[in-house]
């Protein structure tokens, strides 16, 4: 399955394409010394593990109510129990209230994503995230979502969404999504490559990238 995600940016006035625009373009699978290029050049190059730094941002604040709509769960799961530990943090019982529980949720597939490689071959793997969290104390409650896509030559074989680190009672929580890609090439047995990428999200509503799989060894 291919499908062509189709995005723009209109910055000061100028529209700016993003990786994945639309392109009438019938690709072919290209040479083996070419496609191991094309697969190690353009965005998410370099190793393992890094992340540019300026891949932060503060997600959207949305209503308790709307992400247990959208999860289909209950509003009390979403309010959930802050648990008491080491190292967890929660409101005292005289201040915990349910009007003090704030929620995020990034549903858009170019905000928790990375990218990897150049057309034809490129990759993309998106995470969408919901959570919420007494502001500024233990989350109370966290969903999440692969979105990841194929684009042109490489194909999706499997997905993956791990739990990382945090959770429920601490003030983060860190997930890794993945995706295996099946990318052709003339004459040889298909490139299988595996991408991945680790966002952290916290109770204030920051959302960063920490680790993302880098370069491909042939």
């Amino acid at each position: 399955m291919k499908r062509v995600l189709v995005l723009a940016v209109v910055v000061a006035g100028l529209a700016i394409a993003l990786p994945f625009a639309a392109s009438a373009t019938t690709y072919q699978p290209l040479d083996q010394a070419t496609a191991e290029a094309d697969l190690n050049g353009g965005y998410g190059t370099g190793a393992d593990q890094t992340a540019p730094s300026s891949d932060s941002f503060t997600a959207a604040e949305v209503a308790p109510a709307m992400i247990a709509s959208e999860d289909g769960v209950s509003l009390s799961t979403v309010y959930g129990t802050c648990v008491v530990g080491p190292g967890q943090f929660c409101p005292s019982v005289t201040t915990s209230t349910t009007s003090d529980v704030h929620c995020w949720a990034v549903d858009d597939d170019s905000r928790m994503a990375s990218w990897w490689g150049i057309r034809p071959y490129q990759q993309n793997v998106a995470e969408h995230r919901h959570w919420c969290a007494h502001l500024g104390n233990g989350i109370t409650y966290v969903s999440s979502h692969n979105h990841s896509q194929s684009h042109w030559l490489c194909d999706i074989n499997n997905t993956s969404d791990v739990f990382y680190s945090g959770g429920r009672g601490k003030t983060w929580v860190t997930r890794t999504t993945g995706a295996n890609f099946n990318c052709p090439i003339i004459g040889f047995i298909p490139f299988n490559v595996d991408r991945w990428q680790r966002w952290v999200t916290n109770s204030w509503g920051t959302v960063s990238l920490i680790a993302r799989s880098g370069n491909i060894t042939f």
